[in-house]
Formats: structure tokens, C-alpha cells, sequence
């Protein structure tokens, strides 16, 4: 088994179907220098970010992990945002409206944001293996 052999079946798992044929070609093309640089190149597991996305996905763990640091912070700050104006709502003797809808409001953004990144996860990650393999053949 040659090296573009060996990288195809060590990662095919990181990549969607439609650029697997991609990769095979740009394989087939690249020099050694390119095939050795890609060797140190490590792409992310799909089904680590899912499972961190399950797990962790308020907080944006998901979104650090494939290098999506601006949305992660927003993410973060969202769901911590809820958490915080939650925890304290019921604290004060003069509950407003403004500050019912606060954290309601942050919790419904939280919730519709973590369900839409359970379920393109492992797209998201694909995606994210590919402008890395992209940029380590450049």
C-alpha cells in the first residue's frame, strides 16, 4: 500500500462522499513534499464533534473544536447568558417583564442553535477536514 492508499483509508471517515473523489485526485497529483505535509496534517473526528455537540452544545465546545472560534464565543455567550439571567430572575424582590423575557428569550436562541448544530455536526466537521486538506495541498 503506497502513502495516498494509506491517507485515504486512515481518513475517509473525515471527509463526505462528495469530496472523497476530490481527495483521490488531488492525491494522485500531489507531490511527495505535499503527501509527507499531509501526514502531520490532523483532521477531526465526526463523531467526536457530534458527540461533544450532544453533550456540551450550548456552551459551543462544537464550534471550537472545528475552528468556528467567533461562533463558539457567540455561542458560549449565549448560553451562558441564559444560565446567568436565569439563575438570577427569581433573586430580586421586583421581577420585571423585561427580565422574564431575557432568558427566555436567550433559552429559546440556545435551544434552536443546539439542536441545528446536533444535526449538521458531522457535515460541519466534513466540511471544515476538507478547506484544512485543501489548505495543506496549496
Amino acid at each position: 500500500m503506497d502513502t495516498k492508499e494509506l491517507f485515504i483509508s486512515a481518513n475517509a471517515k473525515n471527509f463526505s462522499l462528495r469530496h472523497l473523489a476530490k481527495v483521490k485526485n488531488i492525491l494522485d497529483e500531489a507531490d511527495e513534499i505535499k503527501l509527507l505535509y499531509l501526514q502531520g496534517t490532523s483532521f477531526k473526528s465526526p463523531t467526536l464533534v457530534l458527540t461533544l455537540s450532544l453533550l456540551f452544545g450550548s456552551l459551543g465546545i462544537d464550534r471550537f473544536i472545528i475552528g468556528e472560534t467567533k461562533l463558539g464565543v457567540l455561542k458560549l455567550i449565549t448560553g451562558i447568558g441564559f444560565i446567568f439571567n436565569y439563575s438570577n430572575m427569581f433573586s430580586r424582590n421586583h421581577v420585571g417583564i423585561i427580565l422574564i423575557l431575557i432568558p427566555l428569550i436567550l433559552a429559546i436562541i440556545c435551544i434552536i442553535w443546539t439542536m441545528y448544530d446536533i444535526f449538521t455536526a458531522i457535515e460541519r466537521t466534513k466540511d471544515s477536514n476538507w478547506q484544512k486538506f485543501i489548505t495543506a495541498v496549496s
